[in-house]
C-alpha cells in the first residue's frame, strides 16, 4: 500500500513537470543550446520517472491479493504483432534486426493488458541489450504440452551467476551494461505469467546470446478464429 500510495503521489506533481517541461521545449530555438541541451535532458528524466512509477504501479496491482485476474480469449499472433510493429518504431541508435515467427494460430485464456505488459517488456528488453549486429526473433508455437512464446536473441548474453536474481525488483547485471531501465520489467513478467499458470525460464550463454520462454499449459490455451491478413 505504501508504494502503491506514493507512486500515486507522485503522479500528479511529475505530469505538471513534463508538461512544463515539454512546453520549455517548444520554444528551445529561442534559447541557448546548453539551456536546449538541459531541457533535452530534463525531459528524458521526467519520462524515466514516469516509466518507473507505471511499473512500480502495476507490480503493486499483480502483487495483490484481491486484484482478480480476467479470463478472456487472446488472439496472441494478432497481439505479438501490434507489439512487434510498436517496438520497430521506437527511435533505435543502432537498431538489432527484430523478427517474429508465428508458428500456431492458437491464442489464450487470461488478462490480455497483463499478457500485452510481460510480451512487450520481454522484446524491449531484447532490444535495450542487442546492437546492429545482433538479430531478434519472437516466435509463437505449439510444443505438444501447451503453448510458448521464446524471445531470443544473438547478443552479447548473460553470466550463468546472475540468471537466478534477473526477475528480483531492482536487480541488473550491470548498471553500466546498455541503456538504464526500471530494474522492474522482468518482475512484472514474473508475476503475470505466475497468475496464468505459466512457466518463465531464461537460458543465456556470453558471447553467444539469450532466450527467454514462456510456457502456458494446455488449460490456458485457446483456439482464436484469426482474421483474414491482405
Amino acid at each position: 500500500d505504501f508504494v502503491a500510495n506514493v507512486s500515486h503521489e507522485l503522479r500528479t506533481p511529475l505530469t505538471v513537470i513534463r508538461g512544463t517541461v515539454e512546453s520549455m521545449i517548444d520554444q528551445s530555438d529561442r534559447l541557448p543550446a546548453p539551456f536546449a541541451r538541459g531541457l533535452q535532458r530534463m525531459e528524458e528524466q521526467t519520462l524515466r520517472m514516469q516509466t518507473l512509477i507505471d511499473d512500480l504501479l502495476t507490480l503493486t496491482r499483480l502483487e495483490s491479493p484481491s486484484h482478480q485476474i480476467t479470463r478472456n480469449p487472446i488472439n496472441v499472433p494478432e497481439l505479438l504483432r501490434s507489439i512487434v510493429e510498436e517496438a520497430l518504431l521506437i527511435p533505435h541508435e543502432s537498431r538489432p534486426d527484430l523478427g517474429l515467427v508465428i508458428k500456431t494460430e492458437k491464442g489464450l485464456i487470461g488478462g490480455e493488458k497483463e499478457i500485452r505488459s510481460a510480451f512487450t517488456n520481454l522484446i524491449e528488453n531484447a532490444l535495450k541489450y542487442c546492437e546492429a549486429e545482433h538479430a531478434i526473433t519472437v516466435s509463437w508455437k505449439d510444443d505438444g504440452q501447451g503453448v510458448r512464446l521464446d524471445v531470443s536473441d544473438t547478443g552479447p548474453g548473460i553470466p550463468a551467476e546472475y540468471l537466478p536474481r534477473l526477475t528480483e525488483r531492482f536487480y541488473r547485471v550491470d548498471a553500466g551494461r546498455g541503456p538504464g531501465g526500471t530494474g522492474l520489467g522482468l518482475a512484472i513478467v514474473k508475476h503475470v505469467l505466475a497468475r496464468h499458470d505459466a512457466e518463465f525460464q531464461i537460458t543465456s550463454h556470453v558471447g553467444k546470446g539469450s532466450c527467454f520462454s514462456c510456457r502456458f499449459p494446455e488449460e490456458r490455451v485457446a483456439s482464436i478464429p484469426q482474421p483474414k491478413r491482405p
